[in-house]
């Protein structure tokens, strides 16, 4: 049990900090653009980098069955919003978010598609809907 924790608390860590450089990385390359700095630019391409090869950690967490094992709501949750959100600019969270899909289906019978286009609001009613089905599908497997 303590390698699912260790692999849980992992992988909160990295989409922690995924999704605080996104925001971070964005006004870098704004400001970039705007004022031709070398440095600037360098910096935020080191960021761009290191956001990469932080999305294909998560990749990687997410097509182990380990990380299915000690997947909750807002792991589930967190891990399909972070890949919906880039899924248009990095193929790496868009994998993300197509293996998520296809896991919740499999595991929870769980429409990710669906659910999402169920809440055309925002994406923080997408995550919350997508939250709480994935957890009363765990709640109902521990109660059968």
């Amino acid at each position: 049990m303590a390698d699912e924790d260790e692999v849980g608390q992992e992988f909160d860590r990295v989409l922690r900090s995924l999704m605080m450089g996104g925001g971070q990385l964005r006004e870098q390359l704004a400001r970039a653009q705007m004022s031709k700095d070398q440095q600037v630019r360098e910096n935020a391409l080191a960021q761009i980098r290191q956001r990469e090869q932080e999305t294909n950690r998560l990749h990687s967490m997410v097509s182990r069955e380990s990380f299915w094992v000690t997947a909750n709501g807002e792991r589930v949750a967190n891990a399909a919003t972070y890949g919906a959100t880039l899924y248009n600019t990095d193929p790496n969270a868009a994998a993300v978010y197509d293996i998520v899909s296809e896991k919740v289906q499999q595991r929870y019978g769980i429409n990710v598609h669906k659910l999402r286009a169920e809440h055309p609001g925002s994406e923080d009613e997408r995550h919350a809907a997508l939250l709480h089905a994935v957890d009363d599908q765990l709640a109902a497997a521990r109660g059968s």
